[in-house]
């Protein structure tokens, strides 16, 4: 049980994790897409930067997540 417990809270935690990475990408995004689209301009080099950086971040949290579902799934198809 205490098992199932510790992997439900590594879910929770990788899930708020990932929300505050997007919205930080979606900020940069928007940076960008205003910068090109409204402004007509070249990005903000250290916008792209940002954007690069967090979309990878946000893989790794995700994977990570997905490692703790399926350990789980499979922590209850053991108990069950």
């Amino acid at each position: 049980m205490f098992e199932k417990a510790k992997l439900k809270r590594k879910i929770k935690r990788c899930k708020i994790n990932m929300a505050k990475l997007e919205a930080k990408r979606a900020d940069a995004q928007a940076e960008l897409v205003d910068q090109v689209l409204v402004n007509h301009t070249t990005p903000d080099p250290e916008a792209v930067r940002v954007f690069d950086l967090i979309t990878p971040q946000i893989d790794a949290e995700r994977e990570k997540m997905i490692g703790y579902v399926n350990e789980l799934k499979a922590l209850e198809k053991k108990n069950a």
